[in-house]
């Protein structure tokens, strides 16, 4: 489980706690295999916080950065994870409230490190902490500060009013990164990036991988379209067209080889989470407490030592290691409590469980060799009616 607090002092400015009762009445609304799933919002001594479920495996980022881009055949699992992208997004798009009405949500920072992979294959799309439904806005700030430069869409780099379309400009620049092999805005400062989304100066697949099937390359050119009314209308729409696109390489990709693929390129993070949760609970069960070791909380403690600081978000390793260290912790502080229990208790527990033990073996000799003795004297014989008769 992954936690994620309010700090304090955060929580005392309303548009920030608002802000954050917004993202987790959003949250909790978000039930799909392919968005990361919140289990608890609620407030604990004070604390604002949520709860989301634990994910062991990558970011798409980390994926793309350990193999590498633009390797004709990595390109069909990548474009495999982004289909099921766009069926997270499509759901979340298209989520209605009560009513029926729907909410128009946004998601607005959709990037490589808010794609989730885990070992099995599934895909998750995470962070949705900056999303927003298009009603009445608050005053959060400006748009830039809740997005990544690198995958902004123009209208959002213009500080416009953003739609769906701008999550959907943000899964073409990670395409259009998987099929070319390299970043689009590769070696431009944040400044010439805004200004070219601004000019609408973005450059097309085929300037950089000519080879590029022509019908790939027109999913990307039309995701990444510099006018809105220019891109697909719906994560659905752009979803098929992907799909036609990976039917052309010839390449089936089952979520289970992706999985495949990933536990292999990451097998000795995976060996040295598992190696260091066992070297937790080995050293707990010995009584053993390592020097200088953090302080984490368990049931009657306090939350702040497990959670992170406002805006942080827990890779897989980073939660594997903290998780792991408060079960250690747990088990060790249980152990230490039952070894300050007086000497006298003990002996006293130990005369009433052999007295116990007594009265349980007498009763099971009465009922194999019969019921005791009665306490009551027999019933006296009645006399003989008829009388003797002498000779």
């Amino acid at each position: 489980m992954v936690l994620k607090q309010l700090r304090p002092e955060l929580a005392e400015e309303p548009n920030v706690l608002t802000l954050f009762m917004e993202e987790a009445r959003l949250a909790l609304r978000l039930q799909h295999p392919n968005v990361v799933e919140t289990l608890e919002v609620g407030v604990w001594d004070q604390r604002y916080f949520l709860s989301t479920e634990y994910l062991e495996g990558q970011s798409f980022d980390q994926l793309m950065q350990r193999f590498g881009t633009g390797d004709p055949a990595i390109v069909p699992k990548y474009l495999r994870i982004l289909l099921d992208v766009l069926v997270g997004l499509h759901y979340a798009h298209t989520l209605q409230d009560d009513n029926g009405a729907p909410l128009g949500v946004v998601h607005s920072n959709v990037t490589p490190h808010s794609v989730f992979i885990d070992y099995r294959g599934h895909v998750k799309v995470t962070n949705f902490g900056s999303a927003h439904v298009l009603r009445p806005p608050l005053d959060t700030g400006s748009a830039l500060l809740r997005g990544r430069f690198a995958y902004l869409a123009p209208e959002r780099a213009r500080g416009e009013r953003a739609d769906l379309r701008a999550d959907l400009f943000s899964v073409g620049v990670m395409l259009w990164q998987a099929v070319t092999g390299q970043p689009l805005w590769k070696g431009l400062s944040d400044v010439m990036v805004l200004t070219r989304l601004s000019a609408g100066h973005i450059p097309s697949v085929l300037s950089v991988r000519p080879m590029t099937s022509p019908r790939l390359a027109a999913v990307c050119d039309r995701a990444l379209a510099h006018h809105m009314e220019d891109r697909y209308r719906t994560a659905d729409e752009m979803s098929h067209d992907l799909l036609h696109c990976l039917e052309d390489l010839g390449d089936h990709v089952e979520l289970a080889e992706v999985g495949s693929l990933l536990a292999q390129l990451f097998s000795a993070e995976k060996s040295e989470r598992q190696a260091t949760l066992e070297a937790q609970l080995r050293l707990s069960f010995e009584g053993g407490r390592s020097e200088g070791r953090p302080s984490f909380a368990y049931p009657g403690g306090g939350l702040e030592d497990t959670l992170p600081e406002h805006g942080e978000r827990f890779s897989a390793s980073t939660l594997f290691d903290r998780e792991s260290e408060r079960v250690s912790q747990v088990i060790y502080d249980m152990s230490q409590r039952w070894l300050t229990v007086p000497v006298k208790f003990l002996w006293v527990g130990l005369i009433l469980a052999l007295g116990a033990s007594c009265i349980v073996t007498v009763m099971l000799w009465q009922a194999l060799h019969g019921a005791p003795p009665s306490s009551h004297p027999p019933a006296p014989k009645p006399e003989n009616s008829l009388p003797n008769r002498s000779h």
